[in-house]
């Protein structure tokens, strides 16, 4: 044999040693087992699926079956020849049922993949050659992955039943039985590629398996540890808006209180506040209470009222309230008692059962005494508001519950029909105080929730809970208590959104260890490739020599690969660390950009807010001078400024004169009057004129000298036009202590503030014109009907009607003291008068008194007028003064018709004649028939020189001129 056949010669093998027969009976072997355990199996998959009533299972059970009829044809070598054609189709149809039962059933993934290795390494090992095996371990290695993988992504629903993750445990330790009784029996051979795989296999997965372990231990530490922390932040965050609730209401009407207009509508008698400027003052001062609560609070508001020391409701913003008596409660009595501002627990109302929470505050005298309780009432649905703002904040199964002292839910927004219901039954001795106290519903229902309640106890030392609650299910919850009241706020998330978190970094984990393993498996076997192939060298030239080939030649080879993968190793280190270090850097320059950024975004945002709470401030107030004062005041104290002026302009001598200021020297400024001529003086002079802000500074190429001696510190100034429809009207003035305290982006702030108040100003000038308008226009039109009333009563020959049986009898005007006493103050007045009792009515028409309706009745059965009475008698004084006013506008109508008619009449015949002295004697007969008049004559003036205009100044009567007239026994018209 020479040295090319021996060159040709294929390589040894451990199993070119085994006949072609023994490969036969191992593969025999392989399938008879195989087929008895897939029809073991499909046995067992088929009562499981009759147990479960699932489709599943049988759908498995089939698979099986087919698994079961090819393995037991492939112990056959007449129906298919190839020993190798065999074994991989058992392979192939083996790994491709396990990985429809991993596709199938649930928490089976990590099982199928280690009955598909092993698989996998029995046939490579039992019926495998050498060069044949790396297939089918690659094939295992890619199917084992497969398996694990489609269980972390599950394609498809999959059957969670505990007893089908006993099938896949069941097989593993079969196929790992059968492994090792072939290893007993010395029919296997392990390679040594197969080795290496193993032991590659076996250092990353145990690993691997330990540190997902303790990961995911610690992971659901800190996960646990987050989420409370998150559920306890949420309930405090709902906490302390609860608190600042009940807080600033009690300071706001504590405040409000203080005012002195409610002890001096207090001191006014009872029947002396109706119709007062102390009355009106009280609803100005509520109307602004009510104005100024949060849009949200003022959508649950329902009342503001005055409480005498008798509980007595005396003014009140909601008419429901009158006739009230509210001294038994204890929004009333703890206050007067305590001396300070009181908020109420959850009360329930008789009337109607609906819960409030009521705010009260004493009212002290100037001695200090208390004379009155000011009371404001909401509804308890705005706590119910403020939970369902929280609700699903987190996830979409969280949500806050908050209870008072006595585990009443006083917010559920998850299942609001447990509104009002008591976490445990209460005990009569408990409920007869709730009732004492209003606190209790009408009817009062209770859950059963002991460690619920026991866990708010204990809630200051343990605020976190875990367990069985109203949602049927483990939630974990976290509890704070209020700081204003003693009631807590309860945050509570599915615990199964912890589990699910869990299970998706489980998930993960397994991802990441399939990848890893199949990458390993992989590169193991390409290692053992490259180790193998020398080995391979010198196994197969020894076996020449030994043969008697004495001429061939050993390779000889030291592997320099092996340095030049570990150089390459060693440089491909260098460079990931290189780029894992420049990437931290660019990461951490991003994060510091990203942070400036968002600092400046954040500060910008709050600037923006700042003017928009300035613009609310301006907007509400009404009267010119605060607004201004108003305006320069924030803006100095929200944004830190020196000086913040405003100028308006002179409109007739062109000046911009200082309107507002708030720092020392503006005040000084606004003493002497300051002004700036318009387009000549100063940056404002400037502002004013052209219409665009300005920036002026003391640094820089546009440096500025500032020398105003009232403001000696200004280093910066910036000014903005106050324009309204491009309609320049003033300036506004900011100053700073700092160098370039202003930029760009300040103005285009600052011109929204700007903006808002020029259309302030200018609605505030407008709202004065037409307030002094409509007064005007008032006063005018009352002295029209005083004019026009007076001239009817005093032209008419009666002042008065009786109606007494059944009749209307004329009479002279009644001077009596209760008609002058309706007619002063315009309200009913009550007497009795011989014994009968009188009852006399104003008539007002537009709020002026045009009569009285004095009603007498002299029953003996009746002690006084009813105020339903009254009522009606003011309603039909009403619509007499209708009546009334309408047919003296007719009367008035009808006689300016009739005078209309005769002047046309005369008109009409005057223009018969064309004869000048015939026109003007038809003239004066006429007017002294219509007018019935005794004398009528026209007078002509005779025709003046102007110079006798000059002297005299005028025309007189005493000319010389022709005269027409009639003469009568007497008079003159």
């Amino acid at each position: 044999m020479n040295a090319s056949n021996l060159n040709q010669t294929s390589s040894p093998s451990p199993m070119m040693g085994l006949s072609q027969q023994d490969l036969e009976k191992r593969t025999r072997l392989l399938s008879l087992v195989t087929a008895f355990a897939c029809l073991v199996f499909a046995v067992g998959f088929c009562i499981a699926g009759f147990a479960s009533n699932q489709l599943q299972p049988f759908m498995m059970a089939g698979l099986m079956v087919v698994c079961f009829i090819t393995t037991y044809i492939c112990r056959n070598d007449r129906i298919i020849s190839s020993q190798y054609t065999r074994a991989m189709i058992i392979s192939v149809l083996m790994h491709l049922t396990l990985l429809c039962y991993s596709l199938l059933f649930q928490a089976v993934s990590l099982i199928t993949a280690a009955c598909m290795l092993m698989f996998a390494f029995v046939i490579s090992t039992t019926v495998m050659r050498e060069e044949k095996a790396n297939t089918t371990v690659v094939l295992g290695i890619i199917f084992a992955s497969l398996a694990s993988l489609l269980g972390v992504i599950k394609p498809i629903s999959q059957v969670d039943i505990g007893v089908f993750r006993w099938f896949g445990l069941v097989g593993l330790i079969f196929a790992m039985v059968f492994f090792a009784l072939l290893y007993l029996r010395n029919s296997i051979t392990i390679y040594f590629r197969i080795r290496l795989i193993l032991a590659a296999l076996f250092i990353v997965i145990i690993p691997t398996s330990l540190f997902s372990i303790i990961s995911n231990r610690v992971l659901k530490q800190i996960q646990q540890a987050e989420t409370n922390a998150t559920l306890s932040n949420s309930a405090q965050i709902l906490a302390d808006q609860v608190d600042a609730f009940i807080q600033g209401n009690r300071a706001s009407l504590s405040s409000l209180a203080l005012q002195p207009i409610f002890s001096e509508y207090l001191f006014l008698g009872k029947y002396k506040r109706a119709d007062t400027q102390e009355e009106e003052k009280v609803a100005a001062a509520m109307a602004a209470f009510n104005a100024s609560l949060d849009v949200k609070e003022r959508a649950f508001f329902t009342s503001l009222a005055l409480l005498d020391m008798n509980g007595q409701v005396t003014y009140t913003t909601n008419t429901f309230d009158i006739g009230w008596n509210e001294k038994e409660t204890l929004y009333f009595s703890e206050p007067v008692q305590l001396g300070y501002s009181y908020a109420s627990d959850v009360i329930f109302f008789p009337a109607d059962n609906t819960p409030y929470i009521v705010f009260s505050a004493p009212i002290h005298d100037e001695n200090s005494n208390i004379i009155g309780i000011l009371r404001a009432k909401y509804k308890a649905s705005i706590l119910q508001n403020l939970a369902k703002e929280y609700s699903g904040t987190l996830s979409e199964s969280t949500y806050p519950i908050m209870f008072d002292q006595d585990y009443l839910r006083l917010a559920q927004p998850y299942r609001p029909q447990l509104l009002y219901y008591s976490l445990i039954p209460l005990k009569a001795e408990r409920l007869q105080q709730l009732i004492a106290e209003g606190r209790k519903p009408r009817e009062l229902h209770s859950t059963n929730f002991n460690d619920i309640a026991v866990f708010l106890d204990h809630s200051k030392d343990e605020p976190y809970y875990t367990g069985q609650s109203e949602s049927d299910r483990r939630d974990q919850m976290a509890a704070v208590k209020l700081a204003s009241k003693p009631w807590y706020v309860v945050f509570v998330q599915d615990e199964s959104v912890l589990l699910k978190q869990l299970q998706q970094q489980t998930d993960t984990a397994v991802s990441i260890a399939t990848i890893l393993a199949a990458l390993v498996s992989l590169a193991a076997l390409v290692l053992s490739r490259s180790i193998s192939n020398p080995i391979g060298m010198l196994t197969r030239s020894a076996q020449e020599i030994s043969s008697g080939n004495l001429n061939v030649q050993i390779k000889r080879s030291d592997l320099p690969e092996f340095n030049l993968l570990g150089q390459t190793f060693e440089n491909m280190g260098r460079q990931i660390q290189h780029m894992i270090t420049s990437l931290e850097d660019r990461v951490a320059e991003r994060t510091q950009a990203l942070e400036r950024q968002n600092d400046a975004l954040v500060l910008r945002a709050r600037q923006f807010e700042t003017v928009a709470e300035v613009a609310r401030s301006v907007v509400s107030t009404n009267d010119l001078e605060e607004l201004l004062h108003t305006v320069t005041v924030l803006v100095s104290e929200r944004f830190g400024f020196y000086h913040v002026g405003i100028f308006l302009i002179d409109k007739v001598n062109g000046y911009a004169v200082l309107r507002a200021a708030n720092s020392e020297g503006g005040q000084r400024m606004l003493a002497r009057q300051h002004r700036l001529q318009v387009g000549q003086t100063g940056i404002v002079g400037f502002v004013t004129s052209a219409g665009e802000p300005r920036i002026a500074t003391d640094v820089g190429q546009d440096a500025v000298f500032f020398n105003n001696p009232d403001l000696p510190l200004t280093r910066s100034e910036m000014a903005l036009p106050l324009k309204v429809n491009e309609l320049v009207i003033g300036a506004l003035d900011v100053q700073s202590t700092q160098s370039d305290a202003f930029s760009e982006e300040d103005i285009q702030l600052f011109t929204i503030l700007a903006d808002q108040v020029a259309v302030a100003i200018y609605n505030n000038n407008l709202n004065a014109d037409m307030a002094a308008a409509l007064v005007e226009a008032q006063n005018v039109h009352k002295r029209y009907l005083q004019q026009e009333w007076n001239r009817e009563s005093t032209s008419g020959a009666h002042t008065a009607y009786r109606f007494t049986s059944g009749q209307i009898v004329p009479q002279p005007s009644l001077d009596a003291p209760d008609v002058q006493s309706a007619v002063e103050f315009g309200e009913p007045v009550t007497v009795q008068e011989n014994g009968a009792h009188v009852l006399t009515v104003p008539v007002k028409l537009r709020g002026e008194t045009i009569a009285v309706i004095r009603v007498q009745d002299s029953s003996d059965d009746v002690e006084s007028w009813h105020p339903e009475e009254v009522e009606t008698v003011k309603e039909v004084a009403d619509q007499v003064a209708l009546a009334l006013e309408n047919a003296r506008l007719f009367e008035q109508t009808a006689r300016r018709a009739e005078r209309e008619r005769k002047v046309l009449e005369i008109t009409s015949k005057i223009r018969q004649h064309n004869d000048p002295q015939a026109m003007l004697e038809v003239a004066v007969q006429e007017l002294q028939s219509a007018l019935k008049a005794s004398r009528a004559q026209v007078v002509l003036q005779p025709r003046l020189s102007a110079a006798a205009i000059g002297g005299h100044g005028g025309s007189g009567s005493n000319g010389n001129g022709n005269g027409h007239h009639h003469d009568e026994p007497a008079g003159n018209a």
